[in-house]
């Protein structure tokens, strides 16, 4: 990775000298950096750390750092999603060809519980699902448009994630850090029984987990920061109560492991290495059970950069790169416009 370690850390102003003592320019970011203040650059990189909808491929590389207190960020996602998945990736139809389009408009704010930093978002998303599905004796072709589910989340920092003004966030030294997410979905999008594609899942569903950080830099605007993030959860399902040529489905718990290791390139631009592991799903149909317990493993990657004043842009791609019998295939790609307000 890149770093730039002739740079002062978080500093405004700050300049790199050459032979000579004279000033010079060091990259896009440092002009940036003179001509905004400190705190705009902050705010900025807050905009890269919103997270992502957490039934769509995981929640994203530094989702959950830290921001200063009352920081409201509104997000636009665009996905491009192929495989054998629905837009909730637990629901695998095997045999299946399947393209979604997704756009997912999210709403985050930071608040303060008893001097620990907690969040709120909510989450709406629309676009189109379109594939082919093996029936055995035949192929089925299906197309489906619409709102998907609405979701709704909360975090809580439990350890080494105090409420910061923005004075005391310029200034933390972060190191280890833990909390507790939630993220429920309500069966409120688009479903047609007599699909077998749709962009709803009929059924409630509620995600729980905790976030583990270890940050290494002097602040968290230092330009060379790097951040290790793991990310364990549990889905729990309520039944599809009118699923497609059945009665009733159901899905047992689905456990995932998301992690990330990210590297700031300058205080403008972070890259990350991304992985996801998933484990469980088993279903049942008309109460028969499956035998289709999934596992599987996606690697990506991410880039995240400002853009202006108040608009930054990180995209993703993923592709599962080892998967079971049962388990999900397909790749994803993701592009985040977040503007703060």
């Amino acid at each position: 990775m890149v770093t730039m370690a002739e740079w002062k850390n978080a500093a405004v102003g700050s300049v790199v000298f050459n032979a000579d003592n004279r000033e010079r320019p060091h990259g896009i970011a440092l002009l940036w950096i003179r001509r905004w203040s400190l705190a705009s650059i902050a705010l900025l990189m807050l905009s890269l750390l919103v997270p992502t909808n957490g039934s769509a491929q995981g929640f994203g590389p530094r989702a959950f750092q830290l921001v200063p207190e009352k920081t409201n960020v509104l997000a636009l996602y665009a996905y491009l999603l192929d495989g054998n998945r629905a837009v909730d990736p637990s629901v695998v139809i095997q045999g299946a060809d399947i393209e979604i389009d997704l756009a997912v408009l999210q709403y985050s704010r930071a608040i303060d519980i008893k001097g620990n930093q907690a969040g709120i978002y909510a989450i709406v998303s629309a676009g189109q699902i379109d594939g082919t599905v093996d029936l055995g004796n035949m192929a089925l072709s299906d197309k489906n448009s619409g709102f998907g589910d609405i979701q709704i989340g909360a975090t809580f920092g439990v350890v080494g994630s105090p409420t910061l003004t923005m004075g005391e966030y310029v200034k933390y030294k972060p190191g280890f850090s833990a909390g507790i997410i939630t993220l429920f979905t309500l069966p409120t999008g688009q479903y047609d029984e007599s699909h077998a594609l749709n962009l709803g899942t009929n059924r409630w569903a509620a995600q729980l987990g905790t976030v583990l950080l270890w940050y290494q830099g002097d602040t968290l605007l230092d330009p060379r920061l790097r951040t290790f993030e793991l990310v364990p959860t549990v889905t729990f399902y309520g039944d599809n109560d009118d699923p497609f040529g059945a009665n009733i489905s159901g899905q047992s718990a689905m456990f995932k492991l998301e992690g990330h290791i990210t590297q700031n390139i300058n205080q403008a631009m972070f890259l990350s290495a991304d992985a996801l592991y998933t484990y469980g799903g088993e279903t049942t149909t008309d109460g028969v059970n499956n035998n289709d317990k999934q596992s599987a493993v996606m690697l990506g990657a991410s880039f995240g950069m400002i853009l202006s004043r108040s608009a930054s842009l990180k995209l993703s791609y993923g592709e599962v790169v080892y998967r079971n019998d049962d388990g999900p295939d397909g790749s994803m790609f993701r592009a985040v416009l977040s503007v703060l307000f």
